[in-house]
């Protein structure tokens, strides 16, 4: 596991990823990309998945309804929703909830530089949730 290991790219310190793409056997129709985030003792903090989906319309219109309507049917749990069309640099709409100490959420987002739009199903714990709100309090 170490050698597939490498910094978390929204963390400052404290934090790694792993990808776990070519380890899934049997992967969602909804996704082709995953990764865990881990501490510094190998702890799992957060799971990710996520895939390209066409535009940001087409992502939020069609794939992030049913993925939202999925998670709430599934675990018994209402997703807030929150929108950023303001950052000229990405365009975000995401639906969350938290339980004890994790958040899962469900979001579609574009950034400038691509010309498609992610899917992506997220599961954090507070602590990394955390560390990235701080990283980009300080790098931006």
């Amino acid at each position: 596991m170490n050698e597939k290991k490498y910094k978390h790219q929204e963390t400052i310190d404290g934090y790694f990823s792993i990808d776990l793409d070519d380890d899934i056997v049997s992967k969602s129709r909804l996704f082709d990309l995953y990764s865990v985030d881990i501490d510094s003792d190998n702890l799992v903090h957060g799971i990710v998945a996520m895939m390209q989906t066409g535009s940001f319309d087409d992502c939020k219109e069609s794939s992030l309804k049913g993925l939202k309507d999925i998670v709430e049917g599934k675990y018994s749990v209402r997703l807030e929703k929150w929108e950023n069309y303001d950052d000229p640099t990405y365009r975000q709409i995401q639906y969350y909830a938290w339980q004890s100490d994790s958040q899962v959420r469900v979001q579609c987002i574009h950034w400038a530089s691509e010309s498609e739009a992610w899917l992506e199903i997220i599961v954090q714990s507070t602590e990394i949730f955390e560390a990235i709100e701080k990283y980009y309090k300080q790098t931006l």
